[in-house]
C-alpha cells in the first residue's frame, strides 16, 4: 500500500467515527426538540450557539485549525436547527384552542417612543396601553418569549419595501403566535437638530426599510452619507443627542415632536399611500371570536406540482390566498420556506380541512396564528 492510500484509509476510519458521533449528536438534538416543545421554547438560542463556537475553536490544539472548527460546528448546528424545526413543526399544524388575548397586556416593541412600532401597539391596544420599548426586533421577540412582556409588535411587510424577513424568522425560531394585525400609515420626514437647514445635512440615519421607502430623496442628494440603524425613532433620538446640524434622520412627525427636532423635508417617502402591516404576537395561540384570517409557513418536496397541490387544497374550499412569500432556508441552501396569508368566508372547518390536506403534500406545515382581518383599517 502506497503512502497516499494509507492516508486515505486513515481518513476513512476517522470519517466513520465522525458519522457515528454525528448520529449521536442528532439523536440528542431530537431529544432537545422534545424538551423545547413541552416548554414552548424557541429553536434558536444565540447565546448557546456562540458559546459552542467559541468552545470548539478553543479546543483546537493547533490554532490554525480553529477557523475550520468554527465552520464545522456552524454546519452541525444548522443541521440541528433544521431537525428541531421539523420536529416542532409536526405539532403546530393543528388549530389553537379559543384563547383570548391577555387583558391589559404589557406590549414589547422595537425602537423608542415615536416609532411606528409603538404607534401600531397603541392603535391596536389603545392609547393607554402599557408598552416596553427595546432596541431591536430580536429583543422585542425575546422579551415575549422569556415572559418579560405579554405581547409584542413586529413589522411584517411594507406596501413599498416589501417583507421584513427578520420578523418572520424570529416568529418561527421563537415559536411565537400571530394573534392580530395592525396597519399603520407611514409618513417619513427628514428631521434635523433644532435650527438646522437642509443644506447643512451630510448624514442621514434611519432603519433600512425607511431608507428603501425614501430612495428618490436620497438619490437626489448623493452628497449625503446614509447610515442604517435599528429603528426610525432611535435615529431621531440620536439626532437629538448629537446636536449636530449635519446629521438628520428619517422618522415620523411624532418622533420629531417628541425629540424637539426640525422638519427639513416633509413626506420623504416615494409612495403617497405608504403603510406597514404589523403583527401582534403572543406566546400561546389565541383565536379572536371574529378570526377570519390565518398565517402559515410550509416547506415542500422538490418535485413538480408540489406547490400547486398545496394551493389547490385551499382553492377548493374557497380560501383566498392573500399573500405568498418564499424565504431561503439558511441551513439548507437553495431550498425555501413559503409564508402564506389566508382569508376564508366559509367557516373555520373549511380551513382546518384545507390545512390537513395541504399538510399531506408539504414536508412540514406550521400554523402561525388565527386572527381577525384588520384590512378595513389599512391606510
Amino acid at each position: 500500500m502506497d503512502e497516499l492510500a494509507r492516508l486515505r484509509e486513515s481518513i476513512d476510519e476517522i470519517d466513520a467515527q465522525i458519522c457515528r458521533l454525528f448520529e449521536a449528536r442528532m439523536d440528542a438534538a431530537r431529544a432537545v426538540a422534545a424538551y423545547k416543545r413541552e416548554r414552548n421554547m424557541p429553536v434558536l438560542q444565540p447565546e448557546r450557539e456562540r458559546a459552542v463556537l467559541e468552545r470548539a475553536a478553543a479546543r483546537m490544539g493547533n490554532p490554525d485549525y480553529a477557523p475550520g472548527a468554527r465552520m464545522l460546528f456552524e454546519a452541525l448546528m444548522a443541521a440541528s436547527r433544521a431537525l428541531q424545526h421539523e420536529a416542532l413543526a409536526s405539532g403546530r399544524a393543528e388549530a389553537p384552542a379559543g384563547r383570548a388575548l391577555p387583558e391589559a397586556p404589557l406590549v414589547a416593541y422595537p425602537g423608542a417612543p415615536g416609532s411606528f412600532s409603538e404607534q401600531a401597539a397603541l392603535d391596536f391596544f389603545g392609547e393607554e396601553a402599557r408598552t416596553l420599548a427595546v432596541d431591536t426586533f430580536e429583543e422585542a421577540a425575546r422579551a415575549l418569549a422569556e415572559e418579560r412582556a405579554d405581547c409584542a409588535v413586529l413589522p411584517l411587510e411594507n406596501s413599498t419595501a416589501g417583507s421584513v424577513d427578520e420578523s418572520y424568522a424570529l416568529i418561527e425560531d421563537m415559536r411565537l403566535n400571530i394573534a392580530g394585525e395592525q396597519y399603520v400609515k407611514v409618513a417619513h420626514h427628514l428631521l434635523g437638530a433644532p435650527g438646522a437647514k437642509l443644506e447643512d445635512v451630510r448624514e442621514v440615519r434611519s432603519h433600512p426599510q425607511a431608507i428603501a421607502q425614501c430612495r428618490a430623496l436620497l438619490l437626489g442628494h448623493p452628497e449625503w452619507r446614509v447610515v442604517p440603524c435599528e429603528n426610525t425613532a432611535l435615529a431621531a433620538r440620536a439626532v437629538r443627542d448629537a446636536r449636530d446640524p449635519s446629521v438628520a434622520a428619517l422618522a415620523s412627525a411624532r418622533a420629531g415632536a417628541l425629540y424637539g427636532l426640525t422638519v427639513l423635508h416633509r413626506d420623504a417617502q416615494d409612495a403617497e399611500r405608504n403603510a406597514t402591516r404589523f403583527a401582534v404576537l403572543t406566546r400561546e395561540p389565541v383565536e379572536p371570536p371574529a378570526a377570519d384570517k390565518a398565517s402559515v409557513v410550509f416547506t415542500l418536496p422538490d418535485e413538480v406540482g408540489a406547490l400547486a397541490r398545496v394551493m389547490a387544497a385551499f382553492a377548493r374550499r374557497r380560501i383566498n390566498l392573500k399573500r405568498l412569500q418564499s424565504r431561503p432556508v439558511p441551513e439548507a441552501p437553495w431550498t425555501y420556506r413559503f409564508h402564506a396569508d389566508l382569508e376564508w368566508i366559509s367557516g373555520r372547518r373549511a380551513l382546518l380541512s384545507a390545512l390537513e390536506e395541504a399538510g399531506r403534500d408539504a414536508q412540514s406545515l406550521t400554523l402561525l396564528g388565527l386572527y381577525a382581518n384588520n384590512r378595513r383599517d389599512a391606510p
